[in-house]
């Protein structure tokens, strides 16, 4: 698993195109397969791919973060389980 640090968030705050698109790497299959087990329609579920990814980028590029860089699987997790129910 992919090591995270301040330094891999400071880079997703300052929207690094090869940060971002190594998180899309990462966790795209665990994003997609959570959503999947709460949502049905492949249209849904892609639409809340999108916005969940969306919400990540968001939160980071607003100049928030977290205590424990360690923690951003579960950061997205949450994120992502909670796109499912407001879904």
């Amino acid at each position: 698993m992919e090591a995270f640090n301040d330094t891999y968030l400071e880079a997703l705050a300052r929207r690094d195109p090869s940060t971002e698109e190594n998180l899309i790497t990462v966790f795209s299959r665990p994003i997609k397969n959570k959503l999947r087990t709460h949502l049905h329609s492949a249209q849904t579920i892609d639409d809340a791919y999108q916005e969940t990814l969306l919400r990540i980028f968001s939160y980071f590029r607003q100049g928030k973060t977290l205590r424990n860089p360690a923690c951003l699987p579960a950061f997205i997790h949450a994120v992502t389980a909670n796109v499912a129910l407001e879904t």
